[in-house]
């Protein structure tokens, strides 16, 4: 039936570019498709229940895309039909990093650069790095050997054999076999591994090399995997369908290179004012400027690149509103508004610095503000269309916090989409007015654009899957029993309304999908990411993972986000991912057909393995609970989010939670609209913060992960 729809689809689609040759850049390949490859960029199939069997060769760029890296520094890519690795050091790629399972093997052609260059093939390696390198032509030991890693720094020599030499530019064959914990290592038909450790049997399969170049000429990957985990791999199919017709995915946005147009305050005769030397020294800046936004590399010089001319010429607007976007990257929102009030003051017309404010204003959800601002800027240029768009986004985000998502937006949209229109009409290459336009409609689409189409109003939100009814209704129950629980533990703060408009809540049955969905709404993947609450649009995404509980648990995390901010619309970033990790450590089982809380303040494996590793990096506590959110989510991220979760649970539950009052007294000063700095004083202003701290490290120290 598959093959009869799509063999259909693929005549439709040649007629239709017959008719129009214009839409043949549109239509996708179904024949990959169709033969389940495009999860992968090689050719992939499924042998059996529980086989995955990849073949690769080489003949599109695309191929290299399948390996994402493990270990830098290093450089893939696919050159005149061959897989090129390359590394002075030691470089390593997982195969989209799928799990395999006790059996794995990796079948090559190879061409070793230099007698010094080494072939590393891995397996059953994970984050922790654990795992086993088979290295073929290593230096040390020199030869041929197979190693177990338990852990950063720690590995263990388990075979080594000197011969046969590789020749250096010569084709070889290589194979490296693992089958429940028999290893076994080919060159050519000779066997040089063969020994049996199972330490391991469950992670990443890697390629790597180190000492110079290795090029892989064919390439076969055949292991174990879980059948959950390789039915969501081709069940990518149907999403990547969907992408192929969308016309703007995937394409490179314009940033490098691009002229900005002048300001309305950088008429020349206002410009004309400055001395020859200033009027230098501005357009060097700000052509710098531009480009390190551009590129999105600002630099500490960047911040203060207008600072002297500011000095020096106190009265000229555009200075101070270039200075204020340099301030505004550099993490200095407050100073930015000052120069913004000051250079409108200068220059009343000045409709681009109004806009600016009304973005600003919005980022901390003060809509009223950004509408009167964005009717001021459209007062002083009425065909703005930055502002026309603006304006139209502020009237969508107004339906969607009025009514939510129970029922379609699409007739509460209709001005906004108009003037999204407009803004279009009136600057058509704006790609800013562009992006807004496709992430407002692709909203409005919702989920069930890209297939999620079982869909139930549950009481606090309306929940759907594209994957089954039953699934819908499963994770719609434990999301009303993490809400109970919720509201429970905050009952002393917190107020319900029944007419508070429902969230939208969308469970994809593949990442894909999910990806997708944040490349329409939001104009990039959030590839980092295994779920998210968006609090403008109201909407809760995730994935469903291979393993249901680690789904459950991304689930109670981002669902907590959405509970917080209908208490602390804005809350400091360390607090705000430590209590969604900490109230989202919870198990929710179905007895007698209601869903109840059977554990809560679960310790969690993988943030205490991660404290463990970096506790030397931990912050002060002052110090990360003042980070804006570039601060946060910069450097270590993982460990700060370990560290987040660490400190309120040893907040609330050490000692039987003696030091509960504190983080108590901090909640309630944000939630009565404190700023991080007045909340931090009303917790802990008045503790021994180090001795705090140090409490904190010992508490950390002694966590264990929960028995399984």
């Amino acid at each position: 039936m598959l093959r009869k729809l799509w063999k259909d689809a693929q005549a439709a689609f040649d007629e239709c570019v017959k008719q129009d040759a214009a839409f043949s850049a549109r239509v996708p390949d179904l024949s990959r498709i169709l033969n389940n490859e495009a999860a992968f960029k090689g050719s992939a199939r499924r042998v059996g229940p529980d086989q995955l069997f990849i073949t690769y060769d080489f003949s599109d760029a695309a191929q290299a895309q399948d390996f994402a890296p493990v270990q830098q520094p290093g450089q893939i890519a696919v050159e005149n039909g061959e897989l090129k690795l390359t590394s002075a050091l030691m470089g390593a790629w997982s195969l989209k990093g799928m799990d395999f399972e006790r059996d794995l093997e990796v079948d090559a052609v190879a061409v070793f650069e230099t007698e010094k260059t080494a072939l590393l093939f891995g397996s059953f390696y994970n984050f922790e790095r654990k795992g086993y390198f088979a290295v073929l032509n290593g230096q040390q030991p020199p030869g041929h050997s197979l190693h177990r890693f338990d852990g950063p720094q720690k590995s263990v020599a388990l075979n080594a054999q000197a011969a046969p030499k590789i020749v250096a530019g010569a084709e070889t064959r290589v194979r490296f076999q693992v089958k429940s914990g028999i290893f076994k290592v080919f060159i050519g038909e000779q066997e040089v591994i063969n020994l049996a450790d199972a330490y391991y049997g469950k992670g990443w399969c890697l390629l790597g090399t180190s000492g110079g170049t290795v090029r892989l000429k064919k390439l076969t990957i055949q292991g174990r995997a879980n059948p959950i985990e390789i039915e969501k791999r081709f069940a990518e199919v149907e999403v990547l369908v969907r992408r192929a017709l969308e016309s703007d995915l995937g394409k490179k946005k314009k940033t490098d290179d691009e002229d900005v147009d002048p300001l309305s305050a950088e008429d020349e005769f206002l410009l004309s004012r400055l001395s020859p030397a200033v009027r230098e020294q501005f357009d060097k800046s700000r052509a710098a400027l531009v480009k390190a936004l551009q590129k999105r590399q600002m630099r500490p010089e960047h911040v203060v690149s207008f600072d002297g001319i500011v000095r020096d010429a106190p009265d000229c607007a555009a200075a101070r509103f270039w200075k204020a976007l340099a301030q505004m990257n550099g993490r200095k929102p407050e100073e930015a508004k000052a120069e913004l009030a000051e250079a409108i003051k200068l220059f009343p017309e000045f409709h681009e610095a109004e806009l600016t404010l009304a973005r600003m204003d919005l980022e901390e959800r003060d809509f009223t503000g950004a509408a009167s601002r964005v009717r001021r800027a459209l007062d002083l240029d009425p065909g703005y269309a930055d502002a026309v768009a603006l304006g139209a986004y502020l009237k969508f985000l107004g339906a969607v916090n009025a009514k939510g998502h129970a029922k379609s937006l699409a007739n509460d949209v209709k001005d906004a989409a108009a003037d999204l229109e407009l803004a279009r009409k009136l600057d058509p290459t704006n790609e800013s007015v562009a992006t807004t336009q496709k992430n407002v409609l692709n909203v409005v689409k919702g989920p069930q654009h890209l297939g999620a189409k079982y869909e139930k109003e549950f009481p606090h939100y309306v929940v759907m899957t594209d994957m089954s009814a039953e699934k819908t209704m499963l994770y719609g129950t434990r999301l009303e029993a993490a809400y109970k629980f919720y509201a429970e533990t905050f009952k002393d703060v917190f107020t319900e309304e029944a007419r508070r408009p429902k969230p939208r809540v969308a469970i994809f049955n593949t990442r894909e999908a999910y990806l997708t969905y944040g490349e329409l709404t939001l104009s990039n993947r959030q590839e980092w990411t295994l779920g998210y609450f968006h609090p403008m649009y109201k909407e809760l995404l995730l994935f469903e993972d291979a393993d249901q509980e680690a789904t459950l648990q991304t689930l109670y995390h981002e669902a907590f986000h959405q509970f917080m901010a209908l208490m602390v619309p804005r809350a400091p970033f360390w607090y705000n991912e430590g209590i969604a990790e900490f109230m989202g450590g919870i198990k929710i089982e179905v007895q007698k057909g209601q869903s109840k809380i059977v554990e809560r303040a679960r310790l969690l494996d993988g943030r205490i393995k991660g404290l463990k590793m970096g506790l030397n990096f931990a912050l002060k506590f002052e110090d990360i609970m003042m980070q804006t959110p570039a601060q946060f989510y910069s450097g270590p991220v993982s460990f700060k989010y370990a560290q987040a979760w660490s400190m309120v649970h040893f907040l609330y539950e050490a000692s039987g939670g003696k030091h509960r009052p504190k983080i108590d007294a901090y909640f309630r000063k944000l939630k009565d609209g404190g700023t991080p700095r007045e909340a931090y004083q009303a917790g802990f202003g008045d503790a021994p913060i180090d001795e705090l701290q140090k409490e904190w490290l010992e508490y950390v120290k002694k966590l264990e992960p929960s028995k399984k």
